[in-house]
């Protein structure tokens, strides 16, 4: 039986929509929930205005590759400040997807604040009623870790302070332009010591070395001693991560995702 030449331009058009749904469920699977932080107070609906038309923003930019970006929105009181950042390993189709799911959660999380911030694996969303971009900030801070801690605590402080030294000197560095280092150690025989270091690209070298180290002063005090399995410090210009499995992967490689919202 013959099909007449518009059911098979639909057919067509099903098909081209499917593949592209297909690549589309792909790129989110790479986007890993980390954490988030609302300042929620009463604000002007032109504030929140300005909110909007400033992660209106940074969606179009993140659709243009764009992997770092700040801006402000409105004028006096009412104006916001904001920046992202996409992990400089990504690709800039996954920032894209990360961003733009970032400004969900921040819409659905933090309606009515005045200052919030999203964090995934893969990038960072951040505004505020204070300049953001290219100031050191350690504060607010959100922390996560494993409810487990490492087989042989007698070696492991060891590796891990060695190890974070290494990617804290790296990504500090002035020629490392992406702020962004990772690298790993020996630990057992069935275990590794994997560490990233990540600062906002905008601050200078010593404040990104200070930021790292702030984070690295948190660890015991937040996670069983600093003997957790892995720990992740998050801070608006920098993260510290380290694990004792790899969690740095090609960007076309699917992620273990962590429960996250939207």
């Amino acid at each position: 039986m013959k099909m007449n030449k518009k059911k098979v331009i639909i057919i067509i058009v099903l098909q081209i929509t499917i593949l592209s749904l297909g690549k589309i469920v792909s790129a989110q699977e790479q986007v890993e929930y980390a954490g988030y932080y609302c300042e929620k107070v009463n604000i002007t609906t032109t504030y929140v205005d300005n909110i909007n038309t400033l992660l209106g923003i940074f969606t179009n930019q993140s659709s243009d590759d764009s992997m770092f970006f700040n801006t402000s929105s409105g004028v006096g009181d009412d104006q916001v400040h904001g920046l992202y950042l996409c992990r400089p390993d990504i690709s800039p189709e996954t920032c894209d997807i990360c961003i733009r799911r970032s400004v969900r959660v921040i819409k659905t999380y933090c309606p009515i604040s005045l200052e919030a911030l999203i964090w995934f694996h893969e990038c960072m969303v951040h505004y505020s009623n204070r300049i953001v971009a290219a100031t050191l900030q350690t504060e607010p801070r959100d922390s996560h870790y494993s409810d487990y801690s490492v087989s042989q605590p007698d070696i492991f402080p060891e590796i891990r302070n060695e190890t974070l030294e290494r990617i804290i000197t790296d990504a500090s560095m002035p020629e490392n332009e992406d702020r962004f280092a990772y690298d790993s150690s020996e630990f057992t025989p069935f275990e590794g010591f994997y560490g990233m270091a990540w600062c906002t690209p905008d601050i200078k070298p010593s404040q990104c070395e200070s930021c790292l180290r702030t984070a690295v002063s948190k660890i015991p005090d937040c996670c069983y001693n600093g003997l957790a399995l892995w720990a992740y410090i998050l801070q608006p210009s920098c993260v510290l991560r380290y694990d004792t499995a790899p969690f740095i992967f090609p960007d076309s490689s699917p992620l273990a995702l962590a429960p996250a919202p939207l």
